[in-house]
């Protein structure tokens, strides 16, 4: 599996304010060597603005264009019905997707050929979270 291209999607669960990935995050990306495709509007909640994705280097796109060249998505919640259609086979989702609460979900990843990497049982505390950085 070769990742060239990642995109950050806007969060679509009610209440969500975090966004999976910082401008700093981009730019850290960028250095090595991969191109970031940010959905529009994606970073307002957690108060980071398209153009500060624009300086790190990303490009803001919209969800279609996104998810038709992404190779891989990164989300904090599980994405929506709707978005989750626009996943193809062979691109990866990471973000924290509760396979324990919602196993149909990993279900119609599994059936979407699409590669699901869930980050919620990684633990919380630093020191025991320190091998997994």
């Amino acid at each position: 599996m070769s990742v060239s291209t990642i995109g950050v999607v806007e969060e679509s669960a009610a209440g969500e304010h975090r966004v999976a990935l910082s401008p700093d995050g981009v730019l850290r990306l960028r250095a090595a060597g991969c191109d970031v495709l940010v959905e529009a509007g994606a970073g307002r909640s957690a108060w980071f603005p398209d153009p500060a994705y624009v300086e790190a280097g990303a490009r803001v796109v919209s969800k279609k264009e996104l998810y038709g060249h992404a190779d891989l998505v990164v989300c904090v919640q599980p994405p929506a019905d709707v978005d989750r259609a626009l996943l193809r086979p062979g691109q990866v989702l990471v973000g924290l997707l509760q396979p324990l609460i919602d196993p149909q979900l990993a279900t119609s990843l599994a059936v979407a050929k699409v590669t699901a990497i869930s980050l919620d049982g990684l633990p919380r505390t630093v020191s025991r979270a320190q091998s997994m950085d």
